[in-house]
């Protein structure tokens, strides 16, 4: 059996403390260690974060044995991270941060001990020196170290560190052996509550960017002219993500291309729009094409694009600070990109050019009907003006039944005819 010390570091012995025997110094001390842990196993598992924890350890702990820092570490091996949570309460300080960390070949050996472990700060240099290089180990003359169990594929574990020239004693290991069951309870508890914290966000998000497609959908599908279905497109997208500026660049030909812009219509300057068809070599579009992903245009890029394209000076002419252009493919065909341009150099992040390419294929069907409708537009307009024209040839040419000839007698005859037709005398021509 290990005798516990019967006094604490810096610590003052109770009255009678030098009169009692061995055995009812190591009773007291074991009561008063029993009384740490109940109370330890009753507010550690109310705590809903780590830095709340750690504050809580510190309080509980404190009055058995003295130390400065206590960290608490969560490292995921399969992903080559830790999280170093650390409370620091030397130098008349309190402090509390989180570092994320990718943990070098000594520091996972520290880190990944099964055992617990009590080391004065020569063992930890000589033993460990990756991990006592690290800020948080600074300056320390003694580390206790007590791994908790592994939880959800996550290895964790706890530490605490003293600063004030003293070591950690052999016995504190039997308190803390008992502790980390009651901290790995709390552990497990505060990470279960992020994953469902994580998983409700990512929910969340999820419902928010269907909700978005389907309005953006139905909107723009629902418009068939080409020039409206822009601008409501262009007025979804700012609602949603607060761009401003939004175009549609469409295949004309193999080697031409048209601009369709929308601005708002409080804007403070007027904006630079590029009006006509305009050749697809050497564009941002030809670009976008070959790649066959969105492209981005960022801050560093900004400069280097030629207002000869038409991309690239409404991009510049607007003084945007960066782009993104997302091609419009309708089955195997490539229609055009969707660009959209902002003033802020970070708008365009993982998550949101992951949805507007989504959006971008929703586009796609719209443009293909905005252009099929206008087909079928043109080829109706087409038909009726074909129709009148031939109604008035119809209507210019009379019946003139079975009399044939295209004489000037006869054409006199016809003439005098058109004049009597509609009444209803008998007229005799001469």
């Amino acid at each position: 059996m290990v005798t516990p010390s019967p006094i604490p570091p810096g610590r003052t012995p109770p009255t009678g403390f030098f009169t009692a025997s061995a055995s009812e110094m190591v009773k007291s001390t074991a009561i008063v260690w029993q009384e740490a842990l109940l109370a330890a196993s009753r507010v550690l598992p109310l705590q809903k974060d780590i830095p709340s924890l750690l504050r809580m350890l510190k309080h509980c702990c404190d009055s058995l044995m003295a130390f400065q820092r206590v960290h608490i570490v969560i490292a995921a091996p399969m992903q080559e991270r830790a999280r170093l949570f650390m409370l620091d309460e030397s130098a008349g300080r309190s402090a509390l941060s989180e570092e994320e960390l990718t943990p070098q070949k000594g520091q996972r050996q520290f880190w990944s001990q099964t055992e617990v472990v009590c080391l004065d700060g020569a063992q930890l240099q000589r033993d460990f020196p990756a991990i006592a290089s690290l800020d948080q180990y600074r300056n320390a003359s003694g580390c206790l170290y007590v791994p908790l169990s592994t939880l959800g594929g996550c290895h964790c574990a706890m530490d605490f560190v003293k600063t004030d020239g003293s070591a950690f004693s052999d016995d504190s290991l039997v308190f803390f052996r008992v502790l980390a069951g009651v901290v790995t309870a709390s552990v497990t508890a505060i990470l279960n509550m992020e994953h469902v914290r994580t998983e409700t966000e990512h929910l969340r998000r999820e419902r928010d960017h269907f909700s978005i497609l389907v309005d953006v959908t139905n909107t723009a599908i629902g418009t068939l002219e080409m020039n409206d279905m822009v601008e409501v497109v262009a007025g979804e997208i700012r609602r949603f993500f607060g761009i401003r500026d939004f175009a549609l660049l469409l295949r004309e030909a193999d080697d031409v291309f048209s601009f369709h812009c929308a601005r708002p219509s409080h804007a403070d300057d007027i904006p630079v729009v590029p009006k006509g068809t305009f050749p697809l070599s050497g564009s941002l579009l030809n670009r976008c094409h070959d790649i066959n992903t969105p492209l981005l245009v960022r801050q560093g890029d900004i400069a280097k694009l030629s207002r000869k394209d038409p991309a690239s000076d409404f991009i510049l002419g607007n003084g945007n600070q960066a782009a993104g252009l997302f091609p419009l493919h309708f089955g195997q065909h490539c229609l055009g990109a969707m660009l959209l341009a902002h003033r802020h150099p970070d708008a365009f992040t993982s998550e949101s050019v992951t949805l507007l390419a989504q959006i971008a294929s929703r586009v796609a069907i719209a443009v293909r009907n905005a252009l099929d409708y206008t087909t079928v537009t043109v080829q109706k307009n087409h038909l009726v003006q074909e129709n009148l024209y031939l109604s008035e040839q119809i209507q210019n040419q009379s019946d003139t039944g079975v009399i044939i000839g295209q004489s000037a007698a006869i054409m006199r005859v016809l003439q005098q005819v058109d004049m009597v037709a509609a009444s209803d005398s008998t007229v005799l021509l001469l």
